[in-house]
């Protein structure tokens, strides 16, 4: 979506009193539960295993402990803002598990992580994935690959496991309000030898950058190998209704689609999901949510989809999105 608004948690923070509509702006909204009103040992939580790991993971991370918020349902999604992005994992005793959004590119973390492409860091099991978004070159090879390469580059996002050379792709198509998700793998290994490369960590400039070259080569080496589609979804969104004197009349989809239609967060393209956890998904890691209220992101990404919609319903509608969806946000 680069030729829309290209909408992350750094520009709405930045934006908040600048945001577009007098009508939701005038709305209050949930700004989520701290650990403690949620009954969460914040303490307990930022020393287990995963937050450790992710620690180690992600060289100078400072995850902002006063700033994490509790959303979404019994089991709950604890959101923690940092340095360099939002870690969302849930309270201890309900996953082992941790991802980590990223909004800017961080040296060291990882050889696979080509620069200038954008990525998410899982801790689970035991074990580190890195998913990253593929090059223009790769994208055009993976598309081609699974037979989508009409699909609008500007409304797609391509990308990558570099170790196991899994590839997940979504595309957004405005004209026919329509949401396409495909999942695909190599017909062989990515390094042809039957084998995982090996992760690696604190090497200098000069050696990372041609570890970053060596990175998209074996990208390429896969989709030219062929990838097998997994899975391929297409979810389609009921009209939206144009009529400005119509109040009231938008519904869960109106308010689904224009957030995935308008706020471009690339990492939550990473994994094959519904368009609601993709919107909640959205709302947690570049539009701001708990930190920026409903009403002013909605007003920020300007929803054209919303004009039928009565400023109380969309941000009623997006809280219930929220409540009802975020506990599957990929974690």
């Amino acid at each position: 979506m680069e030729d829309g608004p290209n909408i992350n948690r750094r520009k709405v923070l930045g934006n908040i009193a600048a945001a577009g509509s007098a009508s939701l702006l005038g709305m209050t909204a949930s700004v989520g539960a701290t650990p403690e009103e949620a009954s969460v040992d914040i303490d307990r939580l930022l020393e287990s295993d995963r937050i450790q790991t992710l620690e180690n993971e992600i060289p100078g991370l400072e995850l902002r402990r006063d700033d994490a918020r509790v959303v979404a349902g019994e089991q709950g999604v604890v959101i923690i803002p940092a340095n360099y992005g939002t870690a969302l994992t849930r309270p201890p005793g309900e996953t082992d598990a941790v991802s980590f959004y990223f909004d800017e590119w961080v040296p060291g973390v990882d050889d696979d992580w080509v620069k200038g492409t954008e990525a998410q860091l899982r801790i689970a099991d035991g074990e580190t994935v890195l998913t990253r978004t593929a090059t223009d070159t790769e994208a055009e090879a993976f598309l081609g690959s699974v037979g989508a390469s009409e699909f609008d580059r500007a409304d797609t996002t391509v990308a990558v496991q570099p170790e196991s050379g899994k590839v997940t792709i979504s595309h957004v198509d405005s004209d026919e309000r329509r949401y396409d998700r495909i999942a695909a793998e190599p017909a062989q290994e990515p390094d042809g030898r039957g084998g995982r490369r090996r992760r690696r960590h604190g090497r200098g400039r000069a050696e990372r950058a041609s570890v970053q070259a060596a990175t998209e080569s074996d990208g390429l080496a896969a989709a030219k190998a062929g990838l097998e589609v997994t899975s391929r979804e297409t979810e389609h969104f009921s009209e939206s209704s144009q009529d400005i004197s119509a109040q009231s009349s938008c519904d869960q989809d109106d308010v689904v689609f224009c957030i995935i239609e308008l706020a471009s967060c690339v990492p939550c393209g990473f994994a094959s999901v519904t368009g609601p956890v993709f919107a909640a998904c959205i709302m947690f890691v570049c539009l701001g949510y708990p930190a920026v209220p409903i009403a002013t992101f909605l007003a920020d990404i300007g929803c054209q989809s919303l004009i039928s919609c009565g400023a109380e319903e969309a941000v009623d509608i997006a809280g219930d999105i929220i409540d009802e969806y975020g506990d599957e946000v990929p974690i």
